[in-house]
């Protein structure tokens, strides 16, 4: 089932959202290509999705966690899981939403394991003791073909209404196929760098890095520091800045930096605001200090950008 909606009556039309996903859900895939500027939807469990913004954010709470879904990065709900989710912005935030029946889901990680590019391990132990299928539960950045793939399907989904089923749920399994794949993937490259002795030790490690690279994903415009990065892991702070580098290849403090410049360059090249208003919106205080820091990551200042 595919829904599309766009609407500021918000309550109307979440409610109508809502109803439709808790008594379609187990029959059917569902998509939801939605905007709005405001809308809540309260704590609730549903099939394993996947949670897109093409422009503005949306923010999600589970687990004593709260992420921000941005046009850089996507979420895994996994099945059965409590969550709870909102959009408050002046401007319009496209979200873009796939959940998975668990028949799909089953039957896509199946052919994996019989496939000749069949999974190799389960490091991250995908499947738990009930046979559910369960990801590392985070904020996972855009690849290049990832997110061209999704976009793709966005768009024949907008083209045609997504009447052809058989055409849309061969997409969905290409789709979590890929997901499966690359996720697996990362976690082995990852857990390879963490040393650690025991493989269990490792992906633990790896589960609180993602945690703390989600809290600065969510939060980087602000003045987050390391000692609260490491609170919402819990890592020592000397035990995060050596895992983290390790995983990740750089500093906690220049993933930040870095998050701030890509959002900088994103407002100079599709915005009119001013220099010093994006100054301030990436969370630098200091106009010449970012100009410096955006030429030594960029090779070019940010008037540059602009142009």
């Amino acid at each position: 089932m595919y829904i599309q909606t766009v609407s500021e009556n918000y309550l109307n039309a979440s409610k109508q959202i809502f109803d439709q996903l808790h008594t379609k859900s187990n029959r059917e895939n569902i998509i939801l290509n939605t905007r709005f500027k405001v809308c809540r939807f309260p704590f609730h469990a549903e099939n394993l999705s996947m949670k897109f913004t093409f422009t503005g954010s949306e923010f999600y709470e589970y687990g004593k966690r709260r992420v921000a879904v941005s046009p850089s990065n996507f979420l895994i709900i996994n099945q059965g899981q409590e969550h709870a989710s909102w959009i408050e912005s002046n401007d319009w935030v496209n979200s873009f939403a796939i959940y998975f029946t668990p028949s799909l889901a089953a039957g896509v990680f199946s052919d994996l394991l019989i496939s000749d590019e069949k999974l190799v391990d389960d490091p991250f132990e995908l499947i738990d003791h009930k046979g559910t299928i369960n990801f590392f539960q985070n904020l996972f950045p855009f690849s290049e073909d990832f997110i061209r793939d999704v976009s793709s399907f966005k768009a024949y989904l907008e083209s045609t209404g997504g009447q052809e089923q058989l055409i849309v749920d061969d997409r969905l399994r290409s789709l979590l196929s890929s997901f499966i794949l690359e996720h697996q993937r990362d976690i082995l490259e990852k857990t390879e760098k963490i040393e650690a002795v025991k493989r269990s030790t490792k992906i633990e490690i790896l589960r609180r890095l993602h945690i703390a690279r989600d809290f600065i994903e969510s939060f980087y415009t602000s003045d987050i520091n390391l000692k609260q990065i490491s609170e919402t892991c819990f890592l020592s702070e000397n035990l995060l800045l050596r895992y983290f580098r390790n995983a990740f290849g750089i500093s906690p403090h220049q993933y930040i930096i870095n998050r701030r410049l890509d959002m900088a360059k994103d407002y100079l090249q599709n915005s009119d605001r001013s220099f010093n208003e994006i100054t301030l919106l990436a969370g630098f205080e200091c106009p010449s200090s970012f100009g410096r820091l955006f030429k030594n990551r960029f090779g070019y200042t940010p008037l540059t950008a602009r142009h």
